[in-house]
């Protein structure tokens, strides 16, 4: 089946005319969307003060939530997540980030090892 460049045409402007009404909408819902997360990621940071100095480790975990849970709400996200957190913050408490050497710093070389540190 065997469309004319006028009909092709017609549709091209059919379809960009309702993808150009329906973007206030889309755009609408998107900055509720990001609204409602900043909205629970300020509430989630005055619930655990605690996590404030450590947003790299809270983002990493977050985001291991969010790919093992894809269709879970941002707030259950922030639920389950929270002990998660928790529990790493507990793991590396201790440990002085200053201190510790890079690789070269300590002479190791992947070259000629196969791959063996």
């Amino acid at each position: 089946m065997d469309i004319s460049d006028q009909e092709f045409n017609n549709l091209v402007l059919a379809v960009t005319e309702k993808v150009l009404l329906r973007m206030p909408e889309v755009i609408g819902n998107l900055m509720m969307n990001h609204a409602e997360t900043q909205k629970l990621s300020k509430k989630f940071y005055s619930d655990y003060p605690e996590f404030k100095d450590n947003q790299l480790a809270v983002k990493s975990v977050l985001e291991q939530v969010e790919q093992e849970n894809s269709g879970m709400t941002y707030d259950k996200v922030l639920a389950k997540a929270a002990p998660m957190i928790k529990e790493r913050l507990g793991q590396v408490k201790g440990l002085d980030f200053e201190k510790v050497k890079s690789i070269n710093e300590l002479n190791l070389s992947m070259d000629n090892a196969n791959g063996v540190l």
